[in-house]
């Protein structure tokens, strides 16, 4: 060795780095198409899977949302939902490769087809047949979903361990680049760094985690695999947002459902407690709206509800909560008000239904119940007050707002 020249022993070291150079970089350039290659079967099979999932469970509770409203089986709508059901359960099934999962899937479309069935025919007992098989068929389309889900966390564990292999593999790229220049060895590190971004994207995403935007700034492999990762997250989280939507807004008016109400009633008694503020309910009824129903058809008596929202939405203050109570009843929340305040809210809300402009039947009014909550007093009890208003304002000729007695203060419990 040392009689060798120095320009042999410089260029045998030379060529040895090289070659390390170019084997480990055959192996990291592998191993990222392997990723990307992961990443396009992620899309076509687990995700892909979830995907068809989740649109079952949102298409199949338009369906029975469309159902509980109309009572209709004949809609256009519901059949064109019950077939995008259909074609979702059928693309899960072309989809995922699990043989428990895919046999969940057949056996909802079975079920379908018998809910279709039942919801055609009727009979005395058609609901409650068509309760248990909503609930089969719900069971059965949550065990695809968390199935498809739990493929999906085992498909990006697969594709972190890959990751985890290049990075091992481009670290040691990166020593051997430190001897030839600082340059390569940036160069390496940027790479490194996208790719182990790319990984935590895809750990955010397989928890559930889809809020985060993520920023793609380059065109390369790493670029292309970020743009993948995020073009999934924002389908997903399309996905979610519709899902949730559909979960708390009335499908008819546009405003937050029953359901939303309750929640921000929740909200509105954890910051009575707390900060011992004022809470008011205002119970809105239209009136003589079975009559247009009887008359003009329950289409005119759908317009008109979207009609009344629309002047709910236009006329309450901006901190003020409205929306849907069931039928043609509304509800206002109106938080930090005293009992004269929200009157006087009621009022103009009522003055703005009267002047309304309806299609079909031209005017239209309704009834108004005003209740303030009391210290203690549980707020079912002063919606149930606000209710009893409201009907006394019907039995008094209607087109009037009346306010509910004063309950007796209690304690106030701690938060």
């Amino acid at each position: 060795m040392k009689r060798l020249p120095i320009g042999v022993k410089f260029f045998g070291v030379f060529a040895l780095i090289l070659a390390c150079m170019v084997a480990l970089s055959t192996g990291a350039w592998h191993d990222v198409e392997t990723v990307r290659q992961a990443v396009v079967d992620l899309r076509q099979g687990p995700f892909r899977a979830v995907e068809a999932g989740l649109s079952a469970q949102r298409d199949f509770l338009q369906l029975r949302v469309l159902l509980a409203e109309h009572k209709d089986p004949d809609l256009p709508h519901m059949k064109q939902r019950l077939e995008t059901v259909r074609r979702s359960l059928d693309l899960f099934m072309h989809s995922s490769t699990d043989g428990t999962m895919r046999t969940h899937a057949e056996h909802a479309a079975r079920l379908l087809l018998e809910w279709e069935l039942v919801a055609t025919e009727g009979g005395h007992d058609r609901e409650h047949r068509l309760d248990q098989l909503s609930a089969m068929i719900q069971s059965d389309i949550d065990a695809n979903v968390k199935g498809a889900q739990a493929d999906s966390d085992t498909a990006v564990a697969d594709v972190e361990h890959v990751v985890g292999n290049a990075a091992a593999i481009i670290a040691a790229m990166s020593a051997c680049t430190i001897a030839l220049g600082l340059f390569a060895g940036l160069l390496v590190n940027d790479v490194l760094r996208h790719l182990s971004d790319a990984v935590g994207h895809a750990r955010r995403i397989a928890s559930g985690d889809l809020g985060k935007v993520i920023q793609v700034k380059r065109l390369d492999e790493p670029g292309q695999l970020l743009a993948a990762l995020e073009s999934m997250r924002s389908e997903l989280k399309a996905q979610q947002d519709a899902l949730e939507r559909l979960a708390t807004t009335d499908t008819l008016t546009g405003l937050p459902n029953r359901r939303r109400l309750e929640e921000a009633c929740s909200i509105q008694m954890a910051r009575v407690k707390r900060h011992g503020e004022r809470l008011s309910v205002v119970m809105i009824d239209v009136d003589k709206f079975k009559s247009v129903n009887d008359t003009y058809g329950h289409q005119v008596g759908d317009q008109i509800l979207q009609h009344v929202a629309v002047v709910l939405d236009e006329t309450v203050r901006e901190s003020d909560f409205v929306g849907r109570w069931g039928g043609e009843e509304f509800m206002i929340l109106c938080p930090a008000t005293k009992l004269d305040d929200a009157c006087v809210v009621a009022e103009k809300v009522r003055a703005a239904i009267e002047a309304h402009e309806f299609p079909v039947v031209g005017t239209k009014t309704a009834s108004f119940g005003v209740a303030e909550l009391a210290a203690g007093e549980p707020l079912e009890h002063a919606v149930e007050r606000a209710d009893a208003a409201l009907y006394t304002a019907k039995e008094n000729g209607r087109n009037r707002v009346e306010v509910a007695p004063r309950a007796r203060d209690r304690a106030l419990p701690s938060a």
